[in-house]
């Protein structure tokens, strides 16, 4: 019987702890847009736009070592279906028009796509 996979790999002590106290930050923002990575959550968003995305979770861009949202597009289009996006962009806001009311770039919808 093969070796599992588990046995080959060491053992990150209190990983789950440094997850939930480590701020994310990229190498072009200012602490004001630090944001820690606990107030990330899974589920479905909607993007200001109007389509709805599932957010998978987060993950590390190898080139940056920035902390990316991975998540898939729920509705058809061509291409592949799952994308990233720096954390810190995904949680920003945006004004649609001058002087328009700011709003989520990804508002949280919750666990399930609302229905049409």
């Amino acid at each position: 019987m093969p070796p599992s996979f588990a046995a080959g790999c060491r053992a990150v002590p209190d990983y789950p702890r440094y997850l939930s106290t480590q701020a994310v930050r990229t190498h072009s923002e200012t602490p004001a847009q630090t944001m820690n990575q606990t107030d990330f959550k899974p589920g479905v968003y909607r993007h200001y736009k109007g389509n709805y995305y599932l957010a998978l979770g987060l993950a590390r861009e190898d080139e940056s070592n920035a902390t990316v949202v991975v998540y898939t597009r729920l509705y058809p289009r061509e291409g592949l279906p799952m994308s990233t996006r720096r954390l810190s962009v995904w949680n920003e806001t945006v004004s649609v028009e001058p002087g328009a009311r700011p709003q989520p770039r990804f508002a949280y919808v919750g666990h399930e796509t609302p229905g049409e």
